[in-house]
């Protein structure tokens, strides 16, 4: 399950990159 969480984060740093 924590494994799935990983994926999230690297989906949310794409986002915030986009933000920055």
């Amino acid at each position: 399950e924590e494994e799935e969480d990983e994926e999230e984060h690297a989906s949310n740093r794409d986002i915030t990159m986009k933000i920055n």
